[in-house]
C-alpha cells in the first residue's frame, strides 16, 4: 500500500529535476509575460492585485509594459469585469536598470504561488512579479553583478 503512495511524488519528484536542469529557452532581449504583484496591506495574498504585462530583459535591466485593459477580441474579459477589474491603468511602463537594484531574490508563498521573482532597489522599493522564467531574470542580475568591477 506504501508503495503505491511514493509513486506519485517519485514522478513529480523527477519531472523537476528535469525541469531544474534544463537551460534557458528565453534569451537577453526577449520579452517575458509576468503579472506584476501590487500590494495594498502587508499580509500576504490579502487585497493584492494582479498587472500583466511584459517584461524585456536586457543586460543593463529590465523594462516592464502593462499589457492594455479591455482588448476588442476579449468577450469574457469584458464580462468578468465588474467582478475582477482590470487594474492595468494603475502603473504605467517600469525600467529598472540593474545599477539601482539591491536584490533579487526568488519567492514563493507556501508552494502556491512558486514562480514570483522580488526585485529591491536602492530606495527600498520592492516589486515582485509572477514569472515561468525567473531564472533568466536572477542569472541577468548574476551577470551584470559579475561583470561590473568592484
Amino acid at each position: 500500500m506504501n508503495k503505491f503512495l511514493y509513486l506519485p511524488l517519485i514522478v513529480i519528484l523527477s519531472i523537476q529535476a528535469k525541469k531544474s536542469s534544463a537551460k534557458e529557452c528565453v534569451t537577453i532581449g526577449d520579452s517575458i509575460r509576468v503579472g506584476l504583484v501590487l500590494k495594498t496591506t502587508p499580509l500576504p495574498l490579502l487585497a493584492e492585485t494582479l498587472i500583466n504585462g511584459s517584461l524585456q530583459v536586457t543586460e543593463a535591466g529590465i523594462t516592464y509594459s502593462p499589457q492594455p485593459c479591455f482588448i476588442k477580441d476579449r468577450k469574457l474579459e469584458r464580462k468578468f469585469s465588474t467582478i475582477f477589474p482590470c487594474n492595468n491603468h494603475l502603473v504605467k511602463t517600469l525600467t529598472l536598470s540593474f545599477e539601482d537594484v539591491v536584490a533579487v531574490r526568488r519567492r514563493s508563498y507556501l508552494f502556491l504561488v512558486p514562480n514570483r521573482v522580488l526585485i529591491i532597489d536602492k530606495n527600498r522599493q520592492t516589486y515582485l512579479f509572477i514569472t515561468f522564467k525567473r531564472r533568466t531574470i536572477i542569472n541577468a542580475y548574476k551577470r551584470f553583478k559579475q561583470a561590473k568591477p568592484n
